[in-house]
């Protein structure tokens, strides 16, 4: 174990707070093929710390041989994801602070412009944890995001402030720092995309840095009601790459029920297109089309003539702490996707999440865990995915899919 998560694993088991030692068992179907699973997963709580860790070892039958899924365990990244939460929060005078690794399948940055509904466990082979910071007192509000704490490659943050009691300004931004640039040598057509086929990694011939920028400024019209504008730059020193937003939030609580939705509309100039970073944007950096051809998505912008437009609908839907609903759909130009994300907790006997997205063209993906708890300490665990993955002898990226379930184990200690 690295010698960072086991001095939290030791600090945390020295406090007299609940912690939780889990071992599962089960077998099914991974990426095709007969499975099992053996999984030891970790969790404790203090008053101020969270941490979750979760080690999955996954062995397949195929060609007449049993196979260690060694895909999952072959970067610093992979043995990070191990991390499932890892969070700290804190308060001084009115100043709030959260800073939290871990694992994220919807994050939205600022006024979601930049940021919509962003999936960072879209590749089965390769998952991150992702680091986040949270900031805010009654005026200003902080926000910062990393994709990979181990192995960063984007990153994000936003600044706000709030004044007159109804308003709020606030500027926010996002770096691509190894945006892929062009798959394959242009100048020369027998080179072959560079596909590491052992680790199922894809080296773009080149890459770029792609800054994104924006600038907002939102109205509240009473507790329930507003509204806002944000204007976005996809390249600072072009203005072909500009472009705006306006939107309309409500936002409810009527007794225990919390409920509410956001309407985006978008536009702006020839090279300009709203809600980039998005569900699929870490496969669609690669292949902008996906299934279509090798054109990168920094290709796909740069040969843009027609003016970028889109409209987008949220919504979400809660209920005491039992259930937690949302989804939307967005049209652009270049794509249009749905997302819907949930959990259900019923008497703490029975917990079910998931999340799900798709490009309404051909691709979809989805993720789903359950449990139910059987007799003391035992419980049923079931867990499907259909994410994306390099299948070994391709270069592109396709489905990949896991279907297991089995039985599990839990050891309580602490209060």
């Amino acid at each position: 174990m690295n010698p960072i998560l086991f001095s939290i694993f030791l600090f945390l088991s020295s406090q007299n707070s609940p912690a939780q030692v889990e071992l599962n068992f089960g077998g099914g179907l991974f990426q095709g093929n007969p499975a099992g699973k053996i999984e030891v997963g970790f969790d404790a709580i203090s008053d101020s710390i969270g941490f979750g860790l979760v080690a999955p070892f996954i062995t397949s039958y195929k060609n007449n041989n049993f196979e260690f899924y060694s895909r999952g365990w072959d970067s610093p990244g992979d043995y990070a994801h191990t991390i499932r939460y890892l969070s700290w929060r804190g308060q001084h005078n009115q100043l709030k602070g959260q800073i939290r690794i871990g694992e994220e399948y919807n994050f939205t940055l600022g006024n979601s412009l930049l940021m919509h509904h962003f999936n960072n466990l879209i590749f089965m082979d390769h998952q991150h944890s992702s680091g986040s910071l949270d900031l805010k007192d009654d005026n200003l509000h902080l926000q910062g995001f990393m994709n990979d704490f181990v192995e960063p490659e984007i990153f994000g943050g936003t600044l706000s402030f709030n004044f007159l009691s109804r308003y709020k300004l606030g500027a926010s931004f996002l770096l691509d720092n190894k945006f892929p640039k062009e798959l394959s040598d242009p100048e020369n057509m027998s080179h072959s995309i560079d596909i590491d086929q052992e680790r199922g990694k894809l080296t773009p011939f080149s890459t770029t840095k792609f800054f994104n920028s924006s600038i907002f400024a939102n109205f509240n019209f009473n507790q329930y009601w507003s509204a806002g504008i944000t204007l976005s730059s996809l390249k600072p020193d072009s203005f072909d790459y500009y472009g705006g937003q306006i939107h309309l939030e409500a936002k409810f609580e009527p007794k225990n029920f919390k409920l509410g939705f956001k309407t985006s509309v978008a536009g702006g100039f020839d090279k300009f297109s709203p809600w980039l970073m998005d569900s699929f944007y870490l496969m669609r950096r690669y292949y902008s089309e996906i299934d279509a051809g090798q054109t990168t998505l920094h290709e796909k912008l740069s040969n843009k003539t027609n003016p970028g437009w889109g409209g987008n609908f949220d919504f979400f839907l809660g209920y005491k702490d039992n259930l937690f609903l949302e989804g939307g759909i967005k049209h652009t130009d270049l794509n249009s996707v749905f997302h819907m994300s949930g959990e259900f907790i019923i008497t703490k006997k029975f917990i079910l999440a998931f999340y799900g997205a798709g490009d309404l063209s051909k691709n979809y993906m989805f993720s789903m865990i359950s449990r139910i708890s059987v007799y003391k300490n035992w419980y049923l665990w079931g867990q499907a995915k259909r994410l994306f993955a390099i299948i070994p002898g391709n270069n592109y990226y396709e489905s990949s899919s896991c279907y297991l379930a089995g039985i599990g184990y839990k050891l309580r200690t602490g209060n």
